[in-house]
């Protein structure tokens, strides 16, 4: 839904002397937890888990019993898993018994703050995640092989989306036009303007309602992008973003800037390529492409949006 395509509010009427309440002009919500998303995530992690378990118990006697991976090694990783792993505890209990009274408390506290809430696992959709992640990488050919070139990557965003989701209270005060993000597992406070949101639209996805805001200026990087919302505050929010969007359109770059950043960036997309091309070296493409490719895409997108 389009910021013209709102939900009018309703219309509420008053009886002769009584007095209108003035419109609330901040709107709080939050956190919200992303129950059934966050539990696909876990789930399809811990398929892959599994299935990485499953293809190293079945491959390990292979290799051990054809030589190219000898006993001796196997002992001397198991010992430094043993020394990084149970053993690097006792260090905990040793500084832990010589603590004094209020360093104990102090960290008490902190290891409750850092506590993982898990409340919001939903054992049927993990099963779900688990289930479709496990048929995907068998259908797949060699999926496991390609996957696990892939693994810090998917377990960096996987751990990122799991612990991070659900943490922030939201509050929108539409006559200052800003938007407040309160950790609610630290003491900070983050703060957006909307002075360079020029529109949005609206998403609905069951109950979760999701504002997708489109920013233009030299700091469009600085405004709201993203904005999930509960169902059942998705008006009251739309209206306030009524108040703040749409109004004098912000101060944008020039146009033979943008220009010249589009050209920038468009060559610093094809440099990866070119070199792959002239040298037919896959590891060139990697370390100089990928990240010329990365800024590059984003001195483009600087352009579009600035």
């Amino acid at each position: 839904m389009s910021a013209g395509e709102s939900a009018s509010p309703s219309e509420h009427t008053c009886s002769s002397g009584a007095e209108t309440e003035p419109p609330k002009t901040v709107v709080s919500w939050g956190p919200i937890e992303y129950g059934r998303s966050r539990s696909v995530i876990v789930g399809g992690g811990l398929a892959f888990v599994l299935l990485f378990i499953w293809s190293v118990l079945l491959t390990l006697p292979a290799i051990v019993s054809s030589g190219s991976l000898p006993v001796d090694t196997l002992l001397v990783v198991a010992v430094l898993l043993l020394v990084g792993g149970p053993f690097s505890l006792l260090y905990w209990v040793v500084a832990y018994g010589e603590s004094t009274d209020s360093e104990r408390a102090s960290l008490k506290q902190e290891l409750r703050q850092l506590r993982p809430d898990w409340s919001w696992l939903r054992p049927g959709w993990i099963t779900v995640g688990t289930v479709a992640t496990g048929g995907l990488l068998w259908w797949v050919d060699g999926g496991p092989i390609r996957l696990s070139a892939l693994a810090p990557a998917l377990v960096g965003i996987s751990t990122v989306l799991i612990f991070n989701s659900g943490r922030f209270w939201y509050s929108l005060d539409s006559e200052a036009g800003t938007l407040e993000l309160q950790s609610s597992h630290a003491d900070r406070t983050w703060t957006r303007e909307f002075a360079w949101t020029v529109s949005y639209r609206r998403l609905d996805f069951g109950s979760l309602s999701l504002f997708v805001c489109s920013n233009r200026g030299k700091r469009w990087y600085d405004g709201t992008h993203l904005l999930p919302v509960p169902r059942g505050q998705a008006d009251t929010v739309e209206h306030a973003l009524q108040q703040v969007v749409g109004g004098e359109p912000p101060r944008r770059v020039n146009r033979d800037e943008r220009m010249l950043f589009a050209a920038i960036g468009a060559s610093m997309i094809v440099v990866g390529p070119f070199l792959y091309l002239l040298s037919s070296e896959p590891a060139l493409l990697m370390i100089l492409g990928g990240p010329s490719t990365l800024i590059g895409l984003g001195v483009v997108l600087h352009a579009l949006r600035g």
